[in-house]
């Protein structure tokens, strides 16, 4: 089997070539080209195809130095016994046709090996951004590393000393003054001479009066609490004075109020026997106290052991019930 593989010649080196072996006439043609070449085995012939060949005068034929006999022409393709070119290889094929000449290679035989493989071209442009892919399921917890060793001790830190304590406040205390005169009646009918308004709690009630000398008259006074928050209705604590032996009168009383009211309003009720009265004044005062118990002790005469106050302790008889 014989391939083909055919190179033209630049005809501008054959036109160099020719100029100097022929004087042309004017507008002739100078050179022919060999565009294929096909040859068959079977007739043992080559088959040159191109343009620019002569009609007129039979073209020469050379391959690899062996003149060929040309069996047929046309301007555009010639036939030529091959004769005894049939070794393998590439070969030289030059046409004479009347004054114009053309070269090429034409190998015969089965083709090479390989070439190596040629330089590495340019990096194409970079494509477009393809669409971002899914999102892949969560991976698997991973197992919990050791626990570390553990950091060393810090130093111990300086006992500070013991702040003092601080001083004791005193409770806060309500208190109202009264200045003026008072009208004859008793109890919550007399005349109100001074309230105190006070919050849910436990309070000690003192008021001092102070009435006029009158020989004859009585000074009583009285504590109600407005919201009757000790649930008898009566009086919290009251006293009286005869003016005409002494002029002043404390009255003492206690208080608890419940959490059940939002306050409550303590009067202090003043009334003579028969006349009115004027130029009484009065101080009157409640201090929040923390309830407790009495604690019991040994009487260290008797060694008996006495009962808190109240509760049973009758006051009259000064004897526990």
């Amino acid at each position: 089997m014989h391939r083909l593989v055919s190179r033209v010649f630049s005809p501008i080196a054959l036109l160099a070539l020719l100029l100097t072996a022929f004087a042309l006439p004017a507008k002739a043609q100078l050179f022919s080209i060999i565009s294929d070449t096909k040859v068959n085995t079977s007739t043992n012939t080559i088959t040159i195809a191109g343009s620019g060949f002569s009609t007129k005068v039979k073209p020469a034929v050379n391959l690899g130095g062996t003149n060929l006999s040309v069996s047929s022409f046309t301007a555009t393709s010639i036939v030529a016994s091959l004769g005894s070119v049939t070794a393998p290889g590439t070969y030289l094929l030059t046409v004479t046709s009347g004054i114009t000449f053309a070269a090429a290679d034409v190998t015969l035989g089965a083709v090479g090996p390989q070439g190596p493989i040629g330089p590495q071209g340019f990096p194409g442009a970079t494509g477009a951004t393809g669409p971002a892919g899914q999102t892949g399921a969560t991976g698997a917890s991973g197992a919990v590393g050791p626990a570390g060793p553990a950091g060393p001790t810090g130093p111990t830190g300086a006992i500070r000393p013991q702040g003092q304590a601080g001083p004791t406040l005193p409770p806060t205390l309500y208190g109202a003054s009264f200045a003026g005169g008072v009208n004859p009646g008793s109890g919550n009918t007399a005349t109100d001479i001074a309230d105190l308004t006070l919050p849910p709690g436990a309070y000690l009630l003192q008021a001092v009066v102070t009435g006029p000398h009158a020989v004859g008259e009585t000074l009583n006074c009285s504590l109600y609490d407005d919201a009757n928050a000790s649930g008898t209705g009566n009086a919290l604590a009251s006293g009286l004075v005869n003016l005409g032996e002494a002029t002043n009168l404390p009255v003492l009383g206690t208080i608890t109020i419940p959490t059940s009211v939002t306050t409550d309003t303590v009067h202090l009720f003043c009334g003579t026997a028969s006349s009115a009265e004027t130029g009484v004044t009065a101080t009157y005062i409640a201090m929040p106290v923390t309830v407790g118990s009495f604690q019991p002790f040994t009487n260290t005469i008797g060694g008996t052991t006495t009962a808190p106050i109240g509760g049973g302790w009758d006051i009259g008889a000064n004897k526990n019930d």
